[in-house]
Parts: structure tokens; sequence; C-alpha cells
């Protein structure tokens, strides 16, 4: 609701208003006094041209002492004035306020406690009435003063580039604009509370999109009182520094609007570095000189010498990686939209991908409408398994768009992406330092997203025989989980360890196996009969997590027994270094480097898997094996025991310490090959398992329950993927 107050002028109904002023008061009565003064003798210097200015105050929310202050403000500078009282608690509305209650052609939009250039509302009005309604006009100089001094100097269109809206506002507050912007485009709501700030930088980026042109008005300064504990430090130290989404990051209108800058960005990379300014220079020109006099006049805390060692930049210096980045980005979207969004470090052959990529495919077969963006945010050598994404997907590796991409440029990036083309997906988590470090910063900003978290497992370190969880997963979800949608574990085990630390928000843990298709049959166990290989294989990453150092005094301690059981390794370090070459130095062990699939192992020539992880949750090696109808001899970690029941499904291996494990294995090595009747039914309680908790049936079902989507019975076969590549 607001109260628009009459004209007070002598002559208020002689001829029409040129140009409005829009002053915005919210409590400013300790600088309003000097601002007035300073836009005074600016409106008396414009009407030395001619000009009759219009002073609209917009008061929202203001004290009963700022109101009678401006009620009985009086002065004979302007044409006219008005108040227009609002009760909005918003910056971006009051401006729309005074907007659409101009009675200018011309709005020049002006703050409570900042002063301009004398000439700046006559230099501002004639360039916007050349220029033309699609012409937003901005000063040529802020000069920043109060707590800190800067100055920057402001270039338009055809200079300056509308990439680099990307990394931040390239522009200032201070606009003039045609009244007649009002009828099609006002500011947004854009309120601390929301977590978004910047109304301004919003506002210009939507002009930005309809193709405005920002136009420099030459020698015009705005002298910008930076406050203590202002209104700036409270979007920073309260928002998250980021503007609401906007017409201008849409792919379709971001590869229209930045098209020319992204062709010619050698250009402009050359073109700023030649325009760096220095302080000298503007105190050089007579008139820059002679404006920040009469400013000093009005307000002493002007400071000549503060202001003469101050630094000084450009928008020009703003940088231009970022939008690079997001330009080859829209690229490969074009207008798609997105269903789903999955955060990952890097897309490799690893059991938690594998476990995520299941459920992407699986929605997607529910809802043939259904399409993922799948987005790596950590530096990596080649990604692999594009092949087992959607066919509908798009894949981006975010390092890849640009080689000076730091992590904060991929977090907003993120941001941009989501908010641009996935504003109401389902967002998938794997715990990565990639995924938390986004969701910290602007989970809550992504209120109408569902976020789920997948959780497999916790790491562990070892120090003087103590074992010590750490505490990665667990610190995010501690702080976070109250804005996740849903935790989805692939074990009991550790969803049966969080419930037992989290109080609120249980009811968003849920266990989802996943699915697994047979790759043998029972006839085919049968047909076999209890006949051993005297093999074993291992096949995992040669990483610390999968302890492939166990495997060494496991063969050792076989050929000490007379052992003649052989065990075959497939895998390739990832993460972490590891010599292959020390297998050669063990007869029984045979490396055969990475594999690409489980299937390509000859699964009929081995008896059972080994595995020999430090810390897991359920391994899809174990369920693979299981689906070969053979059994596993594992240690008894994380969600292992979910599957692997000694005597029934293969054997648990217990022990608190490296001698104690070794003898484990062995006794269980020993088991395995003790009854060969009892073998069998090991290899047949295996692939039961598979089958009956483990098939697209049971799967599908549960998936349904968890996102609450329709039920689906089988998975997309491998489809093909567009993947980005850093050509151009």
């Amino acid at each position: 609701m607001s109260r628009t107050l009459q004209p007070q002028s002598a002559d208020q109904n002689s001829g029409s208003i040129d140009i409005t002023l829009v002053v915005n008061v919210h409590a400013g009565i300790d600088y309003l006094k000097r601002t007035m003064l300073s836009l005074e003798e600016a409106s008396r210097f414009a009407a030395s041209f001619g000009l009759r200015c219009e002073l609209l105050f917009v008061m929202d929310l203001s004290p009963p002492e700022l109101l009678n202050w401006v009620e009985t403000y009086r002065s004979d500078a302007f044409s006219t004035k008005r108040i227009i009282e609002v009760s909005n608690g918003s910056l971006g509305l009051s401006r729309n306020d005074g907007l659409l209650g101009a009675m200018g052609g011309i709005v020049l939009f002006c703050d409570e406690d900042d002063l301009v250039s004398y000439n700046m509302v006559c230099e501002c009005y004639f360039l916007a009435k050349a220029e033309g309604p699609k012409a937003v006009v901005v000063p040529e100089y802020f000069v920043v003063f109060g707590d800190g001094f800067y100055i920057q100097r402001y270039f338009g269109t055809g200079t300056y580039s509308a990439i680099s809206f990307m990394a931040d506002h390239p522009f200032t507050s201070r606009i003039c604009i045609h009244q007649s912007v009002g009828k099609f485009l006002l500011y947004s709501d854009v309120r601390l509370s929301s977590g978004y700030a910047y109304e301004d930088y919003h506002f210009n980026s939507k002009l930005a999109a309809l193709g405005f042109r920002f136009v420099v008005a030459p020698k015009t300064i705005i002298f910008y009182r930076r406050r203590r504990l202002g209104l700036q430090y409270k979007m920073q130290s309260i928002s998250t520094n980021q503007i609401p989404p906007t017409p201008l990051f849409e792919p379709p209108t971001y590869l229209k609007v930045c098209a020319r800058d992204y062709i010619q960005r050698d250009t402009l990379h050359q073109l700023h570095k030649q325009t760096m300014p220095k302080a000298a220079e503007f105190f050089s020109d007579a008139a820059c000189l002679e404006f920040t006099h009469a400013a000093n006049a009005i307000d002493p805390g002007i400071d000549i010498k503060d202001i003469t060692s101050a630094p000084i930049g450009t928008n020009l210096a703003m940088a231009l990686t970022p939008g690079i980045a997001y330009y080859r980005a829209c690229g490969w979207i074009g207008s798609a939209r997105f269903s789903d969004v999955v955060i990952l470090p890097f897309l490799s052959r690893a059991g938690g991908e594998k476990y995520i990529l299941n459920i992407i495919n699986a929605i997607q077969k529910a809802d043939a409408n259904a399409r993922p963006l799948v987005l790596c945010g950590q530096q990596f050598g080649a990604n692999s398994w594009v092949e087992e994404l959607p066919r509908n997907a798009v894949f981006l590796n975010l390092p890849s768009l640009h080689p000076e991409l730091t992590n904060e440029d991929i977090d907003v990036l993120t941001l941009r992406l989501i908010t641009s083309t996935a504003s109401s997906a389902r967002i998938h988590l794997k715990p990565c330092e990639y995924a938390h470090r986004f969701v910290e910063k602007f989970g809550r900003l992504l209120k109408d997203n569902e976020l789920y978290y997948y959780r497999f497992c916790d790491g562990n370190t070892t120090v003087d025989g103590l074992t010590f969880v750490d505490g990665f997963s667990f610190k995010f979800l501690s702080e976070n989980a109250r804005i996740l949608t849903g935790v989805i574990a692939d074990n009991k085990s550790i969803v049966g360890y969080d419930l037992t630390r989290f109080d609120a928000g249980k009811t968003k843990w849920n266990v989802l196996h996943t699915v697994v298709e047979p790759l043998t049959q029972p006839k085919t166990i049968e047909a076999r009969q209890p006949i051993f290989r005297r093999r074993l294989f291992w096949i995992g990453r040669l990483d610390r997590q999968k302890r492939p150092d166990l495997l060494l005094l496991i063969a050792e301690g076989l050929r000490s027994a007379s052992s003649d059981v052989h065990i075959d390794v497939y895998g390739a370090p990832l993460l972490e270094a590891f010599d292959v070459t020390v297998f050669a130095n063990y007869p029984n062990l045979s490396y055969h480097g990475e594999c690409n699939g489980f299937e390509q192992i000859p699964i009929d020539s081995y008896d059972a898997l080994i595995n020999t992880s430090s810390f897991e949750g359920l391994p899809i090696s174990i369920l693979q094996a299981f689906s070969a109808g053979l059994p596993a001899i594992a240690p008894a970690i994380g969600g292992i025991g979910d599957v692997v029941v000694s005597g029934e499904t293969g054997f648990l291996v217990k022990g608190d310490d490296e001698p104690e494990l070794i003898s484990g294995y062995m006794n269980a090595i020993s088991l395995l090959y003790s009854d060969a009747k009892e073998f069998l039914r090991l290899r047949r309680n295996a692939l039961d398992l598979i089958t009956k908790n483990h098939s697209p049936q049971r799967f599908a079902e549960r998936l349904a329950d968890v996102f609450e989507i329709p039920m689906i019975f089988e998975l997309t076969s491998r489809p093909q993927v567009l993947e980005l590549s850093n050509n151009d």
C-alpha cells in the first residue's frame, strides 16, 4: 500500500516534466541533507539548459522523523516535488514505485546517501533522449568514499562485454532509463532473507537480455558513500552474493546476447589490458577535478587526499573466464530442460558411480520425458562410463570448459545451470568436495529442487593401532541434512549407524539396493557341478581404500601353506599411486590390468571373489560376483554383512589388526575349498540373493517409494551421450 502526497511547487502546473529524479529513502536521515544539496546543484545546472526536473521521494518504511524532514523540505531547484510513502521493505519494489509514478519521460535513480557531479542530470537526460528507449545511461565514474576509497570507470556497449555479467555486476544501480521501460520490465523483489541479493545487478541483467545498450554519460560521477555495516555489508554477510535466476542466463538468450563477444573474446582481452586506467588520469581531467571539488564543498568526507591515493579500476577488468565457460556450456545445452541433475567429482568406473547411474537410467525408463544433466566439477583425467548414461543425457566436465576456472567459478556455473535449465529438478549428490562445497554455498537457494545425497560408507584412518572414522560425509550431513530431501544408502549398515546419531529428519534416510542382472542361471551352476578351479579373483581400484597391499600378504600366506590357490587381479590405480609391478614377485598372483566391465572377466574360471577393502558400503563387485553364482570372501565392514553371510553366501573375515586379518582370510579360503557340495550350495545361495533382492522389479518398487515416481521393471540399454570436449 502506498500514499502519494501532492506536488509541492509554485509553478507545478506549468509545462511538462523532462526528467524525474527518483530518490529512494529508508533511514538515511544522517546523510539526506548533503544528498539533496548535491541534487539541487545538478538540477539547477540542468535548468540552465531548459530542463524541468521532478523530485520524487519514495519513502519505504521510513521513521516518522525522516518522513517529516522530507515533507517539510523545500527547494526552488526542482519544478515539482512529490512523495510516495510505501511499506515494501524492498529496494526493488520501491524503485518500481518510483519508475511507475514518475511524471518525466526520463528517470534517473538516486539513493539517500550518495552525491552526484552537477552535470549528472543534464548529461543523462540528453544522452537518453538521443540514444532512444532501449538505452541505459550509466555514469562514467563511480567514486567510493567513506569506509574505504575506490574509483571505478565504466565503459558501455561496444567496449564492455555482456559475458562479464556471469562474474559480477559490470555497472551500478545509479542508472537513467526511459519511463516507458516500466510498461514491460520491473525490478524484482530481492530480499536478503531469500539468500539472493543485488536487485540492481539483477535488473540490469534483464535489460541486457532484452538487448538494451548501456551508454556512458561522459565526465559524470557518482560519489558513493560506503557505510560501515551498511546494506553492502549486510548483503555480503547474509546473502550468497548471487542474483536470482535471470533471463540473461537462459542458454538460448545467453548464446544470442553474447555471441559477438564470445567470437571476439581474444580481442576483448587485449582491449581490456590496454584500457586499464590510472588515478592520475582521473584528476588530470579538469572537468573531473572540478566536479570532485564541488562535491567536496558539500561533503568534505570526499577527501582529495584519500581519493588521489585510491585504487582505480574499470568494468573491463572483470573476469571473462566464467562467462566464456558458461557460453560453451550453453552451446552444448541449447534449449534443453532437465528433470535430474547429477553432481559428481568425475565419472569413473567405480561402484558409487555405477550405483547412481543405475538410478538415473531407471528414472529415465520410468518417465520418457526425464532428462539428466550430469556435471563433474573436479579435475581428473579422462572420464569414463559416459556410455552408461541415458541416451538423452548431457554430460559436462566443467573444469574442461576453461583452463582458468576456479572452484568458486565452477560452483557459480553449477548454480546458473541448475536455475536456468533445471529449476525444479531432482539433484543427485555423490559425496565429494565439489558437491559438499556447492550445497554449503547455494543449497538454500534451491528451494524448488529436491536434493538427494548418496550415502555409502565412511572412510577410516589408523593411528597407533587405533581406527578413527573419517567424518567427511558425516559432518556434511550434520550441517546440511535439514535442506536435503532424502539420504539414499546402498546398505542398511550405514543407515543404522547414522540413525543412532541423528534425531531430526530420520525419515529422510532410505535403503535402496541397486539392481543387478544375473550373469548366470541355476541350471548353469548345476551343470558345472561342485568342481573347484582353485582360482580366486580380485577386482577394484588399486587405491588405499581397497587395500591391494593386503593381497600380497595373503599370497605370501598361501605360498607358505603350500596352497595351489591362485589369485587373479583386475583393476588399475585411480586416486592414488600403486606400483603394479610388485605383483610379478608373487607366482600365485597374476595381474590383468584395468577391466572395463565385470562381463569381461571369464567368470567360469573362478571359484569366488576375494575383497580386501578397509572400508566399504555395499560393493557392486560382490553383487556382480553373486550374479555370476560366485560366493565372496570379504571383510566384515560397512554393508558387506548385508549380503555376505558366512557359510551361506561366502565368508566374512574379521580382524582388528593385520595378522588377525591374514589369518581370517587363510581360514576362509580353507573353508571355501573344504567341501565341494557346500561350495555348490554357496553358489546357489549367492545367485538366489540377487534374483530375490536385486531384481529389476524389486529395484523398481523401492525406486518408486523413494522418488515417488511410477514403477518400472527394466533398465535402459547403454545409450549414446553428448560429451563435452575442450574444443570450441
